[in-house]
């Protein structure tokens, strides 16, 4: 296996340690590493407590991985949109008879799904058709994420264990979750946008990240951090597409939310709302959503993922620091929103978050240097052997490549 090497990356500090720089640039390198020890000693401190936390309540996290598994549900009412599309009727009028008669709630707006999906699918002649398109487009990410891996994988022990994780990931939406899902098709979107972005060939991801915005507008946060990881990094084109596909989603959520209250009568219910502070419990509820640990007891979810979190505060390079953006994003976001019933949000970062397990061994090392009190500054300046793996002394490919 030939690992590529990097050279002139900019701004290539991990995730968490970026705020430091700003610091650094204000006040100095002696409180950069005082604030860098203090945020290593905090992060290092977090994830025993976190493990700790998600153990005391292991039994309160387990899901059920298929949401369409146990009676009439949310997954028959989008099944019956998608048919009653292909059979040519209107989309919101069909969603508010659905919605009544199965006893859901038309207000507010969000109740309701946006109809891309139903109409993309309906598009397909049967159920196996649908299936087997998100399976392909899941195949497709997986071997694109594979490609990606392989540049920057310094063995092939690790470049397998890249692939095991990512595929733990995307595996759900080969056998596990319904096609008729929203999140199904929008965790893969992600994936598969966040894995062809590149700096001078952007428009792709902006694309896919649309889609995805358009399918579930809980992709939009994605296409936020997007734009703002592009203005950081000094890419104004890449941010401004971005940021414009924020606002072309935002004007078909209005759009749809003007739909959906031309159906809505009086004795519409009401949905309960969804602020509901569920704290790290829903976080782990969310997490439960890979392969391999739906196979194994709910206390390796609690162990597994702030391992992973802690990982991704080192992930380094333009991917890194997106996916460690988008993961803890969406991991807040989880805590504080959303019912006990809506874990099945956390299939939005299926794909992504076991490869915060990858960057763990450089979390380790970069919290030790941290409070040790190495700089970033320090360790650039001090001599470096040449490689083997990269002539003339050029640093050797790794994680920072991706």
């Amino acid at each position: 296996m030939t690992a590529r090497v990097c050279f002139g990356m900019r701004r290539n500090h991990p995730a968490f340690f970026m705020v430091i720089d700003t610091i650094a640039n204000r006040f100095g390198p002696r409180l950069r590493r005082l604030a860098a020890a203090v945020l290593a000693i905090l992060l290092v401190a977090a994830v025993p407590i976190l493990i700790a936390a998600g153990l005391a309540m292991r039994t309160g996290i387990e899901v059920d991985p298929n949401p369409g598994s146990q009676g009439r549900n949310d997954v028959d009412l989008y099944q019956d949109m998608i048919a009653a599309v292909r059979s040519g009727q209107s989309y919101y009028v069909a969603v508010a008879n659905a919605h009544r008669a199965d006893g859901y709630p038309l207000r507010p707006f969000v109740t309701v799904r946006p109809p891309l999906s139903a109409y993309a699918l309906s598009i397909l002649p049967n159920e196996t058709w649908r299936e087997w398109s998100l399976m392909a487009l899941t195949l497709v990410t997986l071997a694109l994420w594979c490609r990606r891996l392989a540049d920057v994988a310094p063995n092939r022990v690790f470049f397998a264990l890249a692939v095991v994780l990512l595929s733990s990931g995307l595996g759900l939406t080969l056998s596990l979750v319904p096609y008729a899902l929203h999140e199904s098709w929008a965790a893969v979107l992600i994936a598969l946008s966040l894995v062809v972005r590149q700096p001078n060939r952007f428009l792709p991801s902006v694309a896919l990240g649309l889609v995805a915005a358009l399918w579930r507008e809980l992709s939009i946060p994605y296409l936020v951090a997007m734009a703002a990881m592009a203005w950081r990094d000094g890419q104004p084109r890449e941010a401004r597409a971005f940021a414009l596909a924020v606002v072309v989603a935002g004007a078909a959520l209005a759009a749809h939310a003007w739909a959906v209250s031309t159906v809505v009568v009086p004795g519409d219910a009401r949905s309960p709302g969804w602020l509901t502070i569920g704290g790290w419990q829903q976080v782990l509820r969310a997490t439960n959503y890979n392969a391999l640990l739906l196979l194994l007891p709910a206390w390796v979810v609690a162990v597994t993922t702030p391992l992973a979190l802690f990982g991704l505060t080192a992930a380094r390079g333009p991917v890194g620091r997106r996916l460690a953006l988008i993961v803890f994003g969406y991991a807040f976001a989880f805590m504080i929103l959303g019912r006990e019933n809506n874990h099945y949000w956390g299939v939005m970062i299926a794909p992504l978050l076991p490869l915060g397990l990858l960057y763990l061994p450089d979390a380790i090392d970069t919290c030790a240097k941290a409070v040790r009190g190495l700089s970033d500054d320090e360790r650039s300046a001090a001599p470096e052997a040449p490689s083997q793996a990269s002539p003339g002394g050029a640093p050797p490919a790794t994680l920072a490549c991706l």
